[in-house]
């Protein structure tokens, strides 16, 4: 029981660090609570100090236990999890001297098996869904407020909560600009601050313009950018609420309070265009691949992954740039290695050799071609360039 005892004790001065130092919501601390509750059985009574010798590996462990509804966790479930404890781990290797043996490469291994239920595609709004989307046409307030309100989560790449509470004054359209600051009142993920960039697409930012006109002459600019509506679908002051509360749960649950209707909302638009419907998160997955798609260097890639305010290019690169498998296969389908057996691929920097190359063997044929007594001439001739340089 004693080592029971000091994971339990270890497990909640990790969570009280995430508190603190990381402003972790009481939510989230909720969920991760949860995880504990995880682990600790996977321990029993080992300590965890001792984990890298367990005879089970945590994956192992999670695809073994069921949810409340005797159902195995979902793939999904697993990587929040495992990133969790791959965290804890790293935390407790530099706060901990029990913890010193644990090896990087070991915390890295913490991953959830791949299965045949883990197989599933990846799904998002692409440029082309939300255009459609731009192009209908409704007198309906609630309607236009939803599809300006999906342009601007494309274009933006915003979270859903921190979108929500963004008061109007946040918003530069000229400069295509978002403040995404908790001193106002967004609610960002671990309260941070950023000053965010839409991507340009005229199509989509003049729907966007519009609301953001309308918005404007109807609110006070403290108030949300998916302004309120009562009932009638009106704009109504009485709950048109500043953002200036400092209370992260509070926040969170402002946020949730439109969400239900949007989702609604959406449903509705997406059938009306004739696009399949999936949830406003999956606008912000969007943005990164539309941003990914454009991207050529990795000044580009890391431009990307800051502007969705992710941690490092790593998070954007495993969670939200990969591949759908119809993508990927067009992608593969485009080789062909009939006509260049070698697989060679048009390359900036190689095409930038072949024509070096190429220039060579013109320069070598040219001088083959030369009378010796005019190459003496231009030797002696580049030799009295360089003595002068």
């Amino acid at each position: 029981m004693a080592c029971l005892r000091k994971n339990f004790t270890l497990l909640n001065q990790y969570r009280n660090y995430l508190k603190t130092q990381k402003t972790c919501s009481g939510a989230t601390l909720k969920v991760y609570e949860a995880y504990d509750s995880l682990i600790l059985d996977w321990a029993e009574e080992q300590p965890l100090s001792k984990a890298q010798s367990f005879e089970v590996t945590f994956p192992k462990f999670l695809i073994s236990q069921r949810n409340s509804k005797n159902e195995p966790y979902s793939m999904e479930y697993m990587k929040g999890i495992c990133a969790y404890t791959r965290r804890f781990f790293e935390w407790a290797r530099d706060h901990k001297q029990d913890y010193r043996q644990i090896t990087g490469e070991w915390i890295k291994m913490i991953k959830p098996e791949k299965t045949i239920e883990g197989i599933h595609e990846i799904f998002y709004y692409t440029l082309d869904d939300v255009q459609r989307i731009c192009d209908l046409k409704t007198d309906d307030i609630r309607l236009r407020r939803t599809i300006a309100a999906l342009a601007f989560l494309l274009l933006s790449g915003m979270r859903i909560a921190a979108f929500f509470t963004l008061p109007i004054k946040d918003v530069n359209l000229d400069s295509r600009t978002v403040r995404q600051l908790p001193t106002d009142g967004v609610c960002t993920k671990y309260n941070k601050a950023a000053i965010t960039t839409l991507l340009m697409n005229s199509r989509l930012m003049k729907i966007i313009k519009e609301w953001d006109n309308l918005v404007r002459s109807q609110c006070p600019l403290d108030s949300s950018w998916f302004a309120r509506l009562d009932r009638n679908g009106n704009f109504d002051p009485r709950i048109i609420v500043p953002m200036t509360i400092d209370n992260k749960d509070e926040l969170k649950a402002r946020a949730r309070y439109p969400y239900r209707d949007f989702c609604r909302d959406l449903k509705i638009i997406c059938e009306m265009a004739g696009v399949s419907y999936k949830s406003p998160h999956k606008a912000r997955y969007g943005h990164i691949h539309l941003g990914m798609s454009k991207a050529r260097t990795a000044e580009e890639r890391k431009a990307i992954s800051e502007n969705a305010m992710h941690g490092s290019l790593a998070v954007t690169d495993e969670v939200y740039a990969r591949m759908n498998s119809d993508h990927a296969n067009k992608i593969l389908a485009s080789f062909d290695f009939d006509d260049d057996p070698f697989g060679k691929r048009s390359d900036p920097e190689i095409e930038s050799n072949a024509n070096s190359d190429s220039m060579n063997d013109m320069m070598m044929k040219l001088f083959t071609a030369m009378d010796p007594d005019m190459l003496i001439r231009a030797g002696e001739f580049m030799k009295s360039m360089k003595t002068n340089l």
